[in-house]
């Protein structure tokens, strides 16, 4: 028979009564505990005639400098930093498998995955400042945490701490040696159970409610032959978009990851808390818009009509006009000119004149955000006496961030701009009309709708759809 399903402790549900299933009391820590530790009202005795193991040695110790069952990994992308405290895979309680049914299993193990956020969750400032001011600077969030990560690991859960660390910049600073010593302080006083740490350094796709980390960390899993079991993983963290809270970012990873999610207090303090709505964009919550308009002439002639003509794009980085172009105008036989992909705007005029000399049709892709530039190649379809028509896409400045990001995850097709050109962007627009030049009404294009479907996967579209920030 398989083992029975086990719930972490601290759902709303409290389906895992702890009173049943460990003593009502909790035994205190034999062994003294070091500066991270919560005061138990109570001195214990050190025995100096004995010798402890260096790795499970307090700070004033002297920690091991070669790799060993604690260890940092160079081997990270250079935004992310990540900790590991003994093998998770061969420390933690296996699943159990009795029936040939089972067999496919053993190739990709399920595993229950216990995900924490660092600050405000699993630990806080000894100080009670803000932020640390040192790598001994922690306390545990509270009394339990301890135990209920050691009672998690032996549960068959695996321990990961997920967290943003944007402030701890190169990695010779003060600020970065510091933090990583308190996490191998934290690692002393956890001994046998084992965890992993995971931490984002810059604003990029690592970076929470991104899900950078999370596809690192299923990776992990796929490299031991493990799969992820999403109804029995969850995640705590204190970022719920409470009145209280710095952020939501926590609340939203989870979200992303399709995770429950819990904060400490609903976890470690079984508290009932009804958390308030999320704030913030996502495309599924947008409203459908008409994708073009005006309708009254079709968006493209037949490319065996051989009809050489210049289609402007005009609209912001991230507001879908190169994803327009690969889905809609290449396919009719028309070729990109692009800033990005020629360097100057002297090129991308001269790319349009020979596209017209030979009798060709282009899109100019690019922003073409004010009168004078788009003069330029209104001026060059006129030499060559061919038509020349603009498609605005029209700017929404929440969906150009959200997709900006988007642009983040490697598996996007864009590349991710600096803020400030979206600024710069909207500083400098004006809007085309008619009178420019154009040979047609202003055509307005907007890929939300029927337009944009089926123009990327689903497994992308969820990951579109989700929080960026």
């Amino acid at each position: 028979m398989k083992s029975p399903k086990t719930l972490p402790a601290g759902t709303q549900s409290h389906a895992l009564d702890r009173g049943k299933c460990e003593s009502r009391k909790r035994k205190e820590p034999s062994t003294p505990m070091s500066s991270g530790a919560e005061p138990t009202g109570k001195e214990e005795p050190v025995l100096k005639s004995i010798k402890i193991h260096p790795m499970f040695a307090p700070k004033s110790q002297s920690l091991p400098s070669d790799k060993g069952p604690s260890d940092w990994d160079s081997n990270v992308p250079k935004s992310l930093l990540k900790y590991t405290h003994l093998d998770p895979f061969t420390s933690v309680t296996p699943p159990v498998f009795s029936t040939e049914e089972d067999e496919d299993l053993k190739l990709k193990r399920k595993r229950k995955v216990a995900f924490f956020d660092l600050d405000g969750t699993l630990i806080k400032t000894k100080s009670g400042a803000t932020f640390p001011k040192g790598d001994t600077d922690w306390v545990w969030w509270s009394p339990m945490v301890k135990d209920e990560l050691t009672r998690l690991a032996q549960l068959g859960f695996l321990v990961v701490v997920i967290s943003n660390q944007n402030g701890l910049k190169a990695p010779s600073t003060k600020m970065h040696k510091a933090w990583k010593l308190k996490i191998e302080h934290i690692s002393t006083q956890l001994k046998a159970t084992p965890f992993l740490v995971l931490a984002a350094l810059e604003k990029d796709q690592y970076r929470k409610p991104m899900l950078g980390m999370f596809d690192h960390y299923v990776e992990i899993l796929s490299s031991n032959d493990m799969t992820l079991d999403s109804e029995e993983s969850f995640y705590v963290g204190d970022a719920a978009g409470r009145k209280k809270d710095h952020g939501d970012g926590d609340r939203k990873w989870a979200e992303n990851a399709g995770l429950k999610f819990y904060t400490p207090e609903m976890y470690f303090g079984k508290k009932d808390e009804a958390l308030p709505p999320l704030s913030g964009f996502r495309p599924r919550d947008l409203e459908p818009c008409p994708s073009i308009t005006p309708t009254s002439t079709p968006l493209f002639s037949s490319p065996s009509s051989n009809r050489s003509e210049v289609i402007l794009l005009v609209g912001s980085p991230g507001s879908g006009k190169s994803t327009f172009f690969e889905s809609f105008c290449l396919p009719n036989g028309y070729v990109r000119v692009n800033q990005d992909e020629l360097g100057t705007r002297v090129k991308c005029e001269r790319k349009v004149e020979e596209v017209l000399t030979e009798g060709g049709r282009c899109v100019i892709d690019n922003t073409n955000r004010d009168k004078a530039t788009r003069a330029a190649y209104i001026k060059i379809a006129r030499q060559h006496n061919v038509p020349i028509r603009c498609f605005l896409f029209p700017s929404q400045p929440a969906l150009e961030k959200h997709n900006n990001l988007f642009r983040l995850y490697p598996t996007s097709s864009g590349s991710h701009v600096p803020e400030m050109a979206l600024a710069s962007y909207r500083k400098g627009f004006e809007e085309p009309t008619v009178d420019e030049g154009f040979d047609e009404d202003i055509k307005r294009i907007s890929l939300i709708g029927e337009l944009g479907k089926g123009l990327i996967d689903e497994k992308q579209k969820a990951r579109w759809e989700g929080w960026m920030n």
